[in-house]
């Protein structure tokens, strides 16, 4: 029992440490999955953002630790949210929400709330995600509390059922962050035969079918990806932390299982097939506009030296200096000096 137990914490830690990669994404991927969670409207223009707190100390020095904490400035208000994942149904996880929501309202309380103010506790916004299929989970976790006037308050935190969702169904949605979690749909299928009873040749066959299945998924979530970065959706950063957490959340889900080398070698392959062809187009783009800005640096240069040459010899020291200059808006300054200098050195005093 104390084996399995600590199974599921280092399993958790894991899982914490890929979302923490998935959730530093760029501003407008997180807006998007943010509207597409809590069915918000935000602008990415129009907002900041940042990663709140999700430590927080309790009476007794211990620690409580949630996911991930979001703050949305938009104008002068600001709009709070918690996400939290599980992989396992658990009757105890309202109960955390509600210790989590309660911190993180008491925290914005204590920096934000004068001595003579009233105290208001303002709960984050809060969903959590169960990422394998368990059908005892509901649309809602819910609790009630029995105030001491006898009032009973319930309260409420919903919940999304991931596995319900394709790669397609959240590409519509904007929630690309969550697409490498895609691959633990095969999870609880591998391990259940992996723990049967059954012969070793026939686990070896039925795992390996698995393994195909697995490898349809994350062959499907990668054209998906193709699509999302063909469509300008996502930057080469975003795509590039997405296929590295879907490699490493795969080797570290299915590496003990049966023989998963070969299954291993596809799936780096099927990420190398849309992550080269993006970074070698993203190095032809910027290597295009590098082009045309060098272009334009030596345009200029040309301009101010062909001003200045009617003013007289110009001198090596000053040629080499304004040809080093690669800053256009400086070259631009230089180039309007030239032309109203009256002599070089009313040039060298000015620039």
């Amino acid at each position: 029992m104390g084996k399995k137990n600590n199974n599921k914490k280092q399993e958790k830690i894991k899982l914490d440490q890929i979302m923490k990669v998935l959730f530093k994404m760029s501003k407008k991927v997180m807006i998007d999955m943010i509207n597409g969670l809590f069915n918000e409207n935000f602008i990415a223009d129009d907002v900041n953002i940042e990663y709140g707190n999700s430590e927080f100390i309790k009476d007794d020095f211990d620690r409580i630790i949630g996911d991930v904490f979001i703050n949305i400035y938009r104008d002068t208000h600001l709009y709070h949210y918690h996400i939290e994942f599980q992989t396992t149904n658990d009757n105890s996880m309202v109960i955390r929400m509600f210790f989590y929501g309660f911190e993180k309202a008491r925290e914005l309380n204590l920096n934000n709330t004068n001595d003579n103010e009233e105290i208001r506790l303002d709960f984050p916004k809060q969903l959590v995600i169960f990422i394998e299929e368990n059908q005892n989970i509901k649309d809602e976790l819910s609790f009630v509390m029995v105030l001491p006037d006898g009032k009973e308050v319930r309260y409420k935190v919903p919940t999304m059922k991931y596995w319900q969702y394709s790669a397609q169904k959240l590409k519509d949605k904007k929630l690309y962050p969550l697409l490498p979690l895609q691959v633990f749909k095969s999870r609880k299928r591998i391990a259940s035969i992996y723990n049967s009873k059954k012969e070793y040749t026939e686990k070896a066959h039925l795992i390996n079918e698995e393994f195909n299945i697995l490898l349809d998924t994350i062959r499907n979530t990668i054209d998906t990806l193709r699509e999302i970065n063909e469509s300008n959706e996502i930057l080469i950063s975003d795509l590039e932390k997405i296929l590295r957490v879907i490699m490493n959340i795969t080797e570290y889900l299915y590496s003990k299982y049966g023989d998963y080398t070969k299954t291993s070698t596809e799936v780096y392959n099927m990420v190398r097939t849309l992550y080269d062809p993006a970074i070698e187009m993203k190095g032809k783009i910027e290597g295009k506009i590098e082009g045309k800005i060098e272009g334009k640096i030596e345009g200029k240069v040309e301009d101010i030296l062909e001003l200045l040459e009617d003013l007289g010899n110009v001198p090596e020291s000053l040629a080499t200096k304004i040809k080093d200059q690669k800053d256009l808006v400086i070259l631009s300054k230089w180039h309007k000096l030239a032309a109203k200098s009256d002599s070089l050195n009313d040039f060298e005093e000015k620039m």
